[in-house]
Order: structure tokens, then C-alpha cells, then sequence
């Protein structure tokens, strides 16, 4: 359709004005999000990354999703169960990971208490299909009357340290650009390091249609 069209001349553009210009450009976040095995979806992310990797000699991928816990849906019973989910991304990871590098899960529409079931299911998953696991550490709260607020740095952390119990890769956060400014920045950097064990490697980024990592993936 239209919008495969134009999603393909985004990428070809995109490299165009910086892929081939910077040495810093050192991969690429395919920015579209499902949740569910959705129709059409392992497809369209097959062919983004094929594309992406094609035009830059093979720079990694990765995606963002969101898993469809109780925040994510207005009746809670509707909630995905920790084996679809299982089930439907093992179906997603096979069909997608020889173009697809990495896979950062938002983490933010589960509750606290499900955040080791469902961590451990991601990061079973990506090492049975050779993916790196990491986690979108969402920095502001889904559990406050008013969207949305900066997330309170303890819970924060709380979801940091299950992403480190299961020996996440690396933790991304959205959106420190739009949550950062209630924190001391420096201060708020060096907690996160303190948490992030040898195991986790936390990195701050905004939403963007590229990711770049001098050190790479």
C-alpha cells in the first residue's frame, strides 16, 4: 500500500542524508509498535528491516513494542495472558529475527508484579532466537489520574532491577526528553548506573526513526 511506499522512500532517504554522511549512524529503530501477532504485521517488520539492512551493508535493527497487559486495555479481563503472549511473539521472533537485531519491550502496561514472568518470557524468547533483549524503562506513570506524570524514581528502578534479575542487554527509556525536566539530570544518570549492574546497560534516548550507538548494539 501507500504506506509501505512511503515508509520505504523514509529509509532510503534517511541514508541518504546521514547514513552516508556520519560515521556515528550505527543502526536503525524500525519505530513502528504492535503488542499482538496482528495480521500483516510479521511481514511489514520483515520487510523494513530487510530494506534497512540492505541499504546500510547490514547495520542493526531494533523494535520497541509494548506487551497488551491490564493498562493497555480499558477492561483489564481482556488483558493478554503471559502464554499468548509467549506464544504469539515466539511466532513474531521467528518470522522476524534474521532482519530484526534487537527487541526493547515497553515495560510500562504490566504491573509491577508480572514484571518477572513477563521479562523472563521476553528474554527466553530472544536468546532462542539469537535477538538481544532489552526494556523501554517508561519514565513517566501510567498509574496516576493524570497523563501522564514523571514516573516516581522508584519505580523506576523497581522495573530496572527486574530487567537486571533476567540479564537484559541493555535498558532504554522513553521519553527523558519529556520526563527529564522534573530531574536533576546528573543525578538522575548516575542512580541509574548504580542499578544497572554489569549485566544492564542503561541508555537515555528520545523517539526517533534511527538509533545510533557509537559502540553499536
Amino acid at each position: 500500500g501507500l504506506g509501505d511506499v512511503y515508509k520505504r522512500q523514509v529509509i532510503d532517504e534517511v541514508w541518504r542524508l546521514y547514513g552516508e554522511k556520519y560515521r556515528s549512524f550505527g543502526g536503525w529503530y524500525i519505530s513502528g509498535e504492535i503488542s499482538r501477532a496482528t495480521r500483516g504485521a510479521i511481514g511489514a517488520f520483515h520487510a523494513m528491516g530487510k530494506q534497512c539492512k540492505e541499504v546500510s551493508g547490514g547495520l542493526p535493527t531494533f523494535i520497541s513494542p509494548w506487551i497488551d497487559g491490564k493498562k493497555a486495555v480499558s477492561n483489564a479481563q481482556n488483558a493478554v495472558t503471559a502464554d499468548e503472549h509467549e506464544r504469539e511473539w515466539d511466532e513474531i521472533f521467528d518470522g522476524i529475527h534474521d532482519v530484526v537485531d534487537a527487541c526493547a519491550f515497553q515495560d510500562g502496561h504490566i504491573d509491577y508484579d508480572e514484571l518477572d514472568l513477563f521479562f523472563s518470557i521476553n528474554k527466553r524468547l530472544a536468546d532462542k532466537y539469537g535477538m538481544k533483549c532489552w526494556t523501554n524503562a517508561e519514565s513517566f506513570d501510567r498509574d496516576m489520574p493524570i497523563k501522564f506524570l514523571p514516573i516516581k524514581f522508584d519505580k523506576l528502578r523497581m522495573k530496572l532491577e527486574a530487567a537486571a534479575r533476567q540479564k537484559y542487554d541493555k535498558a532504554i527509556t522513553f521519553e527523558f526528553s519529556q520526563n527529564g525536566g522534573t530531574f536533576i539530570f546528573g543525578a538522575r544518570c548516575l542512580l541509574c548506573q548504580q542499578i544497572a549492574f554489569e549485566s544492564l546497560e542503561v541508555l537515555f534516548h528520545p523517539y526517533a526513526l534511527l538509533f545510533s550507538l557509537h559502540e553499536g548494539f
